[in-house]
């Protein structure tokens, strides 16, 4: 039997995992342009704003090695 094969379905899901993708990761990279008004508004010293940027980092890292152990287990 003859199946058609769909070369939409592949780009469909590369687009949605590259969308994904930057909606993940922009909030991150929203935080080293907005220093300076972070700190003004809400009183925040550098090390605190430094925080902000390396928290969400440090979390996924800290998340993703017992999730990668579970998934292998």
């Amino acid at each position: 039997m003859y199946q058609e094969r769909s070369y939409r379905m592949p780009w469909a899901i590369l687009g949605c995992a590259t969308m994904l993708g930057f909606a993940m990761w922009a909030p991150i990279f929203c935080v080293p342009p907005m220093e300076h008004i972070l700190k003004e508004e809400l009183m925040l010293t550098h090390a605190q704003t430094s925080l902000l940027y390396s928290a969400p980092m440090i979390m996924m890292i800290a998340v993703s090695i017992p999730a990668g152990i579970i998934s292998a287990g």
